[in-house]
């Protein structure tokens, strides 16, 4: 069992082009909370909101391994950031790695079966 983790310290994003992105960033930023964005690319529109606190350089999406171990690394060295998902790649990868995640990072997350019956469309028109 982990120990608890520290008071809400800010939340982590990333894909900053990203719609979602951008309104999360505003709505964190706009009651002071602090937000860091994990990019990969130097531009990005998010990187310009006047609600971004830290801006981090990670591994992209697409080298998952590489992307979730710099996510534990982060929580880590900064533990009580809200992780928060902003796309199905986010939320599938937080889901499907919660168990390294939980111990640094505060979750709001469904359960990787959950997230699956909802990304893959069969399963989703079932539901």
């Amino acid at each position: 069992m982990n120990p608890p983790l520290p008071k809400l310290r800010g939340i982590f994003l990333t894909m900053g082009d990203y719609g979602g992105t951008l309104a999360a960033m505003r709505s964190s930023g706009r009651t002071g909370t602090p937000v860091l964005l994990g990019e990969w690319r130097k531009w990005t529109t998010a990187g310009f909101s006047r609600f971004l606190t830290k801006r981090l350089s990670c591994p992209p999406l697409q080298q998952w391994e590489n992307y979730i171990d710099w996510l534990v690394k982060l929580g880590e060295s900064n533990p009580g950031l809200f992780l928060y998902p902003t796309s199905d790649d986010t939320a599938w990868l937080y889901a499907a790695h919660s168990k390294r995640l939980e111990a640094n990072f505060h979750l709001w997350q469904p359960a990787v079966h959950v997230i699956y019956s909802l990304l893959n469309k069969k399963m989703l028109s079932e539901a």
